[in-house]
C-alpha cells in the first residue's frame, strides 16, 4: 500500500483538516462533516491562489488533499488489497486538480468479485457524490484494462498517467508493464495516434490561435498541446515529469522553462475562469473576458481596452507553445523516430543540407558567423519547391539567436535585400512570411509587427488577432492572381500591377498601427514611407505604399456606406484616387482586407458594390471630362429603352411614362432596373395600383424586391416590418416617388444565413403579404422585439447619430452607427415614422456586432431637415429608441 504525500501547510494548517485516523473516520462517517471538509478545502486552495501562492502548488496541494480523503473513504469501507485497488488516472492521475475537474478513478478488481465487495464499492463511489466530489470512475480487471488500453488510444493514454491511492502494489506494477510492452502500442504509433488526435483536435478550432472565445484546454496552443508533448515522449522515454526530459536531451533547459511557464500561466487563467463561472467550463466567452481580464490586474488606457490587453498576453502565450510543440513534435520525428542524424544528407550551398524535403542549417556556428541566414533561409525555400521545412534543430538555432537581429542587421543593406527579394518571389510569399512569424525572425526585423502580435480588437468584426490579420490579407491577396478566377477580372487586375511587392508591403503595413494612440492609417502611412525608402524603393513606389496604407479604408467606405447611383460620389471618390494605378492597387487591397478580417464577410453583396465602384471610378479616370447628370440620365434612358423594346413594348409610351419621374430616379438606378419597372408600371394587364414583384441577382447573391405602389404615410416602416417577419436582412432599400405619387420601392434581401431567397413558393408568399399589407394599410401595434443573443449583449453601445445635408441633395442623410441585434432596421423605420419624418432611401451595413445604416429623409411634406431644433429633436428621439437592448421586449405603437 503506497504512503501518502502530506498536504501543504495553506490546507493542514486549518483546525477543520483532519489529522488523525480517528478524525478521518469521524468525518468520512458524518456526511455534513464530510461536505464541510471537501467545501473548507477547496476555499483553502482559493485562499492560497488569491494570496499569490503559485497556481502549481495550487493544483497539486488540492489533489494531494483529496488523496487522503479518498484514502480513507475507501479505508472505511474496509476494502482489502485482493479485494480491490484504487488508482488515480488522467489530470488527477498526475496530481494535478483544477476547480471544477472531474476526479479521474479506475478501481482495478479480480477477475470475479463477490457481491459483497460490489456493495462496499457502490459505497465507496456514492460516499464520493454525496461529498459534493465530481467523480469519473471506470471498474475494470487487469485483462480488460489491458485489452482496452489496446483498443482506445484514450484509455492508455489515461492509465499511463496514473498513480495507486490505495490497493496493491504489486499488481499496480503488473499493469504498468504491461501497459510498457512496446508490442501494445510502439512509440510510432502511439505518436502518430496521438498527432492525428492532435490534427484533429485542432480542425474542430478551425486550425487557428485566434478564436473570438477560445478553450484553454483544446483549442490549438492550449493545454492539451502540452500534455501531447508529455504523452508522446513518456511512452518513449518513461519519465514522471518534463524536466527529466532535460537530462535525457530531448528537452533544452530553456524551451522546459517556457513549456512551465506557459503551463502556469494557463493554469491562472483557467482557475480564475472557475472562480467566475463556478462550473465546469473552459471556454472564454465574451461574458467571462472583460471580468478575467480585471481579476488579472488590467486597467483601460487610451490606446487598448483591458480586455485587449489581457487577451494579447493571452494569444501571444497559446503562440508560444504552439510554436514549441510544433518544433518539439518535430524534434521527436525526427531524431528518436526516424534517426535523420544517420540519414544522408545532401550539400546545399555554404549554409546548408538537405534530407528528403526538409532544410538544415550545417550548425549553430554557421548560423552565428553568417546571421543574413535568418532571412537567407526563407528564400531559399521559396526558390526550392523541393523543400518543405526546415529541420526542428535548425528551427532551435533560430530560436535561440534571435538577439542577433539587432539594429546592426537590420540596417545592414543584404538583409534588407533579402527582406524585398522574398516580397518579390513568385511564389511562397505567404507561406515563408508566416514561418518568419512563427519562428520570432518577422517580429525581430520589423519591431513595428512585434508590437501587434497577439494583438485582438474585443468585437465580432475583427476575427483574428492584428498580426493574424495582416498575414492573412497578404494570403489572399496573393490569391487574387489566381489565373481560373473570373469574378470581375480580378486576376486580370492583378496581373496588371506594375510591382507586386507594392501590394505586398501595402498588405503588410496597412494595419500595423493598431493599438496606439493616433489613427493607425496615418502613422502606418508614414512608417511604411521610412521603410520603403530605407529598403531601395523608389520615392515612387514608397508614396504609392504610403497612399495606399493611409487610404486603405476608403474604398470600402464608399461602396459600402454610399450611394454609388448618385454621380457626386463618384466624382468625389474619383478624385481621391486621381488614377488608374492606384484604383487597381486600392481595389485589389480592399479586397484582401474584406477577405482577410472574417471569413463571413465577403459575399456576392460586397463583391458587387466594390466592382460596381471600381467600374465607375475607371471610366471617369479614363473620361477626358466628368459628364454631367444630363448626359449620364440619357445615356440611362436610351439603354434601358433597347431593352424595353427588345421586349415589345412602345418606345414613345415608355418615354412618355418617364416623363413622370424626378431626375433622381435615374440617377438612383440601373439601367436594367429601370426596365424592370417601366415593364411591371404599364404593363397592360395590371389589375391592382400595387405591384410586388421579386427577382434573384445571382451576381449580387440577393433577392430583389419591386413595389410599385401610391405613396403614403409610414410606406418604409410597413415594408421594413413586413420583410422582418419573413426574417429577411435588408441590404439596401430605395424609395423613389413620381410626381404622379407613385412610389418605386426597391429592396435587396437575403434570408437569415446570407442567401439570396429563390424559392418561388417562398418568394409568392412574400410578395402576396407584402401586397395585403400595403392595401389593407396593416401597421397598428405592431410589436418588433429587441431580443438580443448573450454574445451580442457583450457589444451593445449607444447609437451613434449624425444628420448631413448637402446643397445638391434635395434629401437629408441620416447615419445611425448602433449595435445589432434581429428586427433592428424595422426598429428604425418605425421610430422614424413616430417622428413624422419620411425614408425615401436606406443602405444597410452590418459589420459583425454593428451596423453603420444610412438613412435618405425628409419632413413627411418633402422638405429637407434644415432646422437645428428639429436636428437635435431627432436625435434625441432616436438615441431614446434605439437604447442598447437589456433582453426586455420593447414595442412601438403606431
Amino acid at each position: 500500500m503506497p504512503k501518502l504525500t502530506p498536504v501543504p501547510a495553506f490546507i493542514s494548517d486549518h483546525t477543520w483538516w483532519p489529522t488523525h485516523d480517528t478524525e478521518w473516520s469521524a468525518a468520512i462517517s458524518n456526511l455534513s462533516e464530510l461536505k464541510a471538509c471537501v467545501n473548507n478545502t477547496r476555499q483553502a486552495v482559493i485562499d492560497a491562489f488569491n494570496s499569490d501562492i503559485c497556481i502549481s502548488d495550487c493544483v497539486n496541494g488540492y489533489a494531494l488533499a483529496i488523496d487522503h480523503l479518498l484514502w480513507h473513504a475507501w479505508q472505511a469501507q474496509h476494502l482489502s488489497a485482493d479485494e480491490a485497488s484504487l488508482i488515480a488516472v488522467g489530470g488527477y492521475g498526475r496530481a494535478e486538480l483544477h476547480l471544477q475537474s472531474d476526479i479521474d478513478l479506475m478501481i482495478m478488481i479480480p477477475d470475479h468479485i463477490s457481491t459483497e465487495t460490489e456493495s462496499k464499492l457502490s459505497a465507496f463511489i456514492t460516499c464520493l457524490w454525496d461529498s459534493g466530489l465530481e467523480v469519473g470512475h471506470s471498474v475494470r480487471s487487469l485483462d480488460q484494462a489491458i485489452e482496452e488500453s489496446r483498443k482506445d488510444i484514450t484509455v492508455i493514454t489515461c492509465i499511463m498517467e496514473s498513480r495507486l491511492i490505495n490497493g496493491d502494489q504489486t499488481l499496480y506494477q503488473r499493469l504498468t508493464q504491461c501497459l510498457a510492452n512496446d508490442q501494445l502500442w510502439s512509440s510510432v504509433d502511439f505518436y502518430q495516434a496521438k498527432k492525428q488526435e492532435l490534427s484533429d483536435r485542432h480542425a474542430k478550432y478551425g486550425d487557428t490561435l485566434y478564436q473570438l472565445e477560445p478553450n484553454i484546454k483544446e483549442g490549438p496552443g492550449g493545454l492539451r498541446d502540452i500534455q501531447f508533448i508529455d504523452w508522446v515522449s513518456k511512452r518513449y522515454f518513461n519519465h514522471q515529469n518534463l524536466h527529466e526530459l532535460v537530462a535525457k536531451g530531448f528537452l533544452l533547459e530553456e524551451e522546459y522553462n517556457s513549456l512551465h511557464r506557459i503551463q502556469e500561466y494557463l493554469w491562472s487563467v483557467r482557475f480564475r475562469l472557475a472562480l467566475i463561472t463556478q462550473r465546469r467550463d473552459e471556454r472564454l466567452l465574451f461574458d467571462h473576458q472583460i471580468e478575467l481580464a480585471r481579476l488579472s490586474g488590467y486597467n483601460d488606457s487610451n490606446a487598448n481596452l483591458a480586455v485587449e490587453q489581457f487577451m494579447q498576453n493571452y494569444y501571444r502565450h497559446l503562440s508560444e507553445c504552439f510554436q514549441l510543440v510544433t518544433l518539439l513534435s518535430a524534434h521527436f520525428q525526427e531524431h528518436y523516430l526516424n534517426d535523420t542524424d544517420r540519414q544522408e544528407k545532401t550539400r546545399l550551398g555554404d549554409y546548408y543540407h538537405t534530407i528528403g524535403d526538409v532544410l538544415h542549417i550545417n550548425d549553430a556556428e554557421t548560423l552565428s558567423n553568417h546571421p543574413e541566414i535568418f532571412l537567407d533561409i526563407f528564400l531559399t525555400l521559396q526558390q526550392r519547391p523541393e523543400l518543405n521545412q526546415i529541420g526542428s534543430t535548425s528551427m532551435r538555432f533560430i530560436r535561440d539567436n534571435l538577439n542577433l537581429i539587432d539594429d546592426d542587421f537590420r540596417t545592414h543593406r543584404q538583409n534588407k535585400s533579402l527582406f524585398i527579394q522574398i516580397l518579390r518571389q513568385p511564389r511562397l510569399i505567404a507561406r515563408e512570411l508566416k514561418r518568419m512569424h512563427s519562428l520570432g525572425v518577422l517580429a525581430a526585423y520589423w519591431p513595428a509587427f512585434g508590437r501587434i502580435v497577439g494583438h485582438m480588437q474585443y468585437d465580432l468584426y475583427h476575427v483574428y488577432t492584428v498580426d493574424h490579420h495582416i498575414l492573412t490579407v497578404l494570403t489572399e491577396a496573393r490569391r487574387l492572381s489566381d489565373n481560373k478566377r473570373t469574378e470581375d477580372d480580378i486576376s486580370a487586375i492583378f496581373h496588371s500591377l506594375p510591382k507586386l511587392e507594392i501590394l505586398y508591403l501595402a498588405a503588410l503595413f496597412h494595419d500595423v498601427a493598431k493599438g496606439r494612440d493616433g489613427d493607425h492609417s496615418t502613422e502606418g502611412s508614414e512608417e511604411s514611407m521610412q521603410f520603403c525608402l530605407d529598403h531601395g524603393l523608389s520615392q515612387y513606389d514608397a508614396t504609392m505604399v504610403s497612399w495606399l496604407v493611409e487610404n486603405h479604408l476608403i474604398m470600402s467606405i464608399t461602396a459600402q456606406h454610399k450611394d454609388l447611383n448618385e454621380p457626386s460620389v463618384i466624382q468625389k471618390f474619383t478624385d481621391q484616387v486621381s488614377n488608374v494605378i492606384r484604383l487597381n492597387y486600392l481595389y485589389l487591397l480592399t479586397i484582401a482586407d474584406i477577405k482577410g478580417t472574417n471569413p463571413t464577410l465577403w459575399n456576392n453583396w460586397r463583391s458587387t458594390l466594390l466592382a460596381d465602384l471600381y467600374k465607375y471610378t475607371a471610366f471617369q479616370l479614363r473620361a477626358e471630362s466628368p459628364r454631367d447628370n444630363s448626359a449620364i440620365i440619357e445615356d440611362i434612358k436610351s439603354s434601358a429603352l433597347t431593352q424595353l423594346e427588345q421586349q415589345g413594348f412602345d418606345r414613345q409610351e415608355c418615354q412618355q411614362f418617364w416623363q413622370s419621374h424626378h431626375q433622381d430616379y435615374f440617377l438612383r438606378h440601373t439601367d436594367d432596373e429601370i426596365a424592370w419597372h417601366t415593364h411591371i408600371a404599364i404593363s397592360p394587364n395590371n389589375e391592382s395600383s400595387t405591384q410586388v414583384h421579386a427577382r434573384v441577382s445571382q451576381q449580387r447573391g440577393s433577392t430583389e424586391i419591386f413595389i410599385y405602389t401610391p405613396d403614403k404615410a409610414h410606406l418604409f416602416a410597413q415594408l421594413t416590418d413586413c420583410l422582418h417577419t419573413h426574417n429577411l436582412s435588408i441590404l439596401d432599400a430605395r424609395i423613389i416617388t413620381s410626381k404622379t405619387g407613385m412610389t418605386f420601392n426597391t429592396f435587396n434581401v437575403t434570408d437569415h444565413l446570407g442567401a439570396a431567397v429563390d424559392r418561388q413558393e417562398q418568394l409568392q408568399i412574400i410578395q402576396n403579404d407584402i401586397k395585403h399589407t400595403l392595401i389593407h394599410n396593416i401597421l397598428e401595434h405592431n410589436q418588433v422585439g429587441q431580443f438580443v443573443s448573450t454574445r451580442m449583449l457583450h457589444f451593445q453601445v449607444p447609437a451613434v447619430i449624425n444628420i448631413k445635408n448637402a446643397e445638391h441633395l434635395e434629401y437629408t442623410v441620416l447615419h445611425i452607427h448602433a449595435s445589432d441585434h434581429p428586427g433592428l432596421l424595422a426598429n428604425i423605420a418605425q421610430a422614424l415614422t413616430s417622428a413624422d419624418i419620411k425614408v425615401i432611401g436606406a443602405r444597410v451595413s452590418t459589420l459583425g456586432e454593428k451596423v453603420h445604416d444610412i438613412f435618405h429623409i425628409t419632413h413627411m411634406d418633402d422638405s429637407k431637415i434644415i432646422d437645428d431644433k428639429d436636428k437635435q429633436s431627432l436625435t434625441d428621439y432616436l438615441q431614446i429608441q434605439l437604447a442598447p437592448a437589456d433582453n426586455q421586449q420593447t414595442s412601438y405603437t403606431i
